[in-house]
This record gives structure tokens, C-alpha cells and sequence, in this order.
């Protein structure tokens, strides 16, 4: 956990150093290549292991469960917040739009507010995780990805930290800053961990630290699988650590598709700081539009600190938990 953590605040320090570096700026390429051969490993690790690919639809529905119990969660706190505190801005809380740029989803290339684009990445990220599942299922192996995996996520936290570093959100963030503006991403971790770790209690196999773990990847579905397999693979054993892993994608996958679904749903029983709290760090980019879409433009600044603040504290909350 601690290799992992001080890695990512090098690679912020570094990114801050370097910044104006052309070559350290389009460090999101590179995290792009690392995170998809990732997943194909991940998929590798699914796909050899015959349980977790018979026991698939049942992740499935678990997943389900605790991306909607997160996406209620973070609502709920968000209408608390709309009721009592933000309703002294007028409906939300204010920052210049110009202080901040949209960067890329879930840490691939920007695709600039394009439907088309977002699901086309996802539907490569997708295609990469079967296609390693069946290869793991039909190709005898007699050499073990886990050492290489582990290199990989190395590679990937500290090219995480650079690209937090070097992104103009973050000199837009300490330029508009005040202490009120973080109640919203707080409200929904607080919201968010506090009903997954309620529905934790009624599954026996897995202990709360480990749906915490889960419900802490706030929509990262990329970063949050691959951190959760890596960092339980000593205390669970591989093929555990693999399912919790697969759980976790499932899980935050699920949150992005519902959200995305159920926006104009959540802002008319919840208020309309819900739909961003539900999106998690996806309001920053694949969710953005539909947010402004439904929730209105003025809400675009909040929208985008919120997710850029929880982007920055998932690689610190999943390690923390696992």
C-alpha cells in the first residue's frame, strides 16, 4: 500500500516539476497503454481460472447491487448538502469555468464531451478484458503474469501522479479553492462507503474492508479493479483477489451506465447536485455532458472540481481500505 501511494505523490511532484515538458504532458498516452494491457492481464487471470468464469452472472448481480446502493448513497448525501449548505449559492456552489479543462475519461485521451468516442473506449476496454478471458481459458500457460502485473501497476500510479501534476485542473483548483467546494466530493465518498459498507454486512464471503475497497473506486472502474487485484493478491491468493478485482470493474462500470441512464431521474427526487455525486470521478468527463444537459450549465464548474478531487483520491482511498 505505502509503495504504492509514495509512487503516485512522485509521480505528482514530478508532474509539477516537469509540466512544461511536451513529453511529460502527454503522459496520458502511455497510462492509455498501460491501463488497456492491464485489463487484458486481468482478463488473463479471470479466464484461467475456471470458478471465477462459471460463477460470472453472480458477480454480475453483486455488482449491480453495490453500484446502485453507492449511486443512492452519494445522492442522498448530495440532497443533504443541496438542502443545507448550497443553497447559499443560489443552487451551486461558483467557480470561474475557465479556471479548468475537461481532461481525458477514466484516463484515457480526451474525447472532448463525444458520446462516440466515450463508447468506443469503453467498448475497446471491453473487447480487451474478454479477449484476455478467453485466451486465459484456452491457452495453457506455464508462465505467471502476476510479477509483470505488478511491475505494470507501478508504471501505471506513478505515470497517474505525473498526469495529476502536470494538468492545469490542478493550478485551476488552488486558484478558486474554498474549503465549502469540497464538501460535494466528500459528501459522496462519505455517502457512497457508508451504504456499501451496510449491504457488506450481509455478504459473508467478503469483510467490509474489501467492498469498501469496491465501492471506493467511485467509478474508476479501470484503475480500481487493477489496484484491488493487485494489492489482496498476499492476503486473498490469486484467484480471490481476481474476483474481487473482476467485482470491482463490474461494479464501477455499472455506476457510469446507470448514472449516465437515471441523470434526469436523480435530479428530480434528489436535487441537482445528485446526478454529479453519482457519477463520481466520471463527472469530469464521460458524464459531463449529460450532467449539464440535465442539471444545467452553471453547474459545470462544480461538476469538475468534484470529479477531479475524487479522480486524485482514488488511488489513495482503494490502497487505504485494501
Amino acid at each position: 500500500m505505502f509503495i504504492v501511494i509514495l509512487i503516485t505523490l512522485l509521480g505528482i511532484v514530478l508532474g509539477f516539476s516537469l509540466r512544461r515538458f511536451r513529453l511529460v504532458q502527454g503522459v496520458q498516452r502511455t497510462i492509455t497503454v498501460t491501463i488497456y494491457l492491464m485489463l487484458f492481464i486481468l482478463g488473463l487471470s479471470v479466464g484461467e481460472h475456471p470458478t471465477l468464469m462459471h460463477h460470472l452472472p453472480r458477480f454480475g448481480g453483486l455488482a449491480l447491487l453495490l453500484a446502485l446502493v453507492g449511486i443512492l448513497g452519494s445522492a442522498l448525501a448530495a440532497k443533504a448538502l443541496y438542502t443545507y449548505i448550497y443553497k447559499e449559492y443560489s443552487g451551486a456552489p461558483h467557480a470561474p469555468t475557465a479556471a479548468y479543462s475537461v481532461p481525458s475519461d477514466d484516463a484515457l485521451p480526451s474525447t472532448g464531451g463525444d458520446a462516440s468516442a466515450s463508447l468506443r473506449q469503453s467498448l475497446l476496454v471491453v473487447v480487451l478484458f474478454v479477449l484476455g478471458c478467453v485466451l486465459g481459458a484456452t491457452v495453457d500457460r506455464a508462465w505467471r503474469v502476476h510479477d509483470l502485473s505488478l511491475y505494470l501497476l507501478y508504471a501505471l500510479m506513478l505515470q497517474v501522479g505525473i498526469s495529476i501534476g502536470c494538468s492545469d485542473n490542478l493550478k485551476g483548483l488552488f486558484r478558486t479553492f474554498r474549503p465549502t467546494l469540497l464538501l460535494l466530493p466528500l459528501g459522496t465518498v462519505v455517502g457512497t462507503l457508508l451504504l456499501v459498507g451496510a449491504v457488506s454486512l450481509l455478504l459473508p464471503q467478503w469483510g467490509l474492508r474489501d467492498m469498501l475497497a469496491v465501492g471506493s473506486g467511485l467509478g474508476y472502474y479501470s484503475l480500481s479493479s487493477i489496484l484491488i487485484t493487485q494489492l489482496k493478491m498476499p492476503s486473498l491468493g490469486e484467484e480471490l483477489a481476481t474476483e474481487l478485482g473482476l467485482i470491482a470493474l463490474l461494479t464501477n462500470v455499472l455506476r457510469e451506465l446507470t448514472t449516465l441512464v437515471t441523470a434526469p431521474w436523480l435530479k428530480h427526487y434528489f436535487g441537482p447536485l445528485a446526478p454529479i455525486s453519482a457519477a463520481g470521478v466520471t463527472s469530469v468527463d464521460v458524464c459531463l455532458p449529460t450532467i449539464a444537459r440535465v442539471c444545467g450549465p452553471q453547474l459545470i464548474p462544480v461538476t469538475l472540481l468534484h470529479g477531479m478531487v475524487l479522480d486524485m483520491s482514488v488511488p489513495f482511498l482503494i490502497p487505504l481500505f485494501c
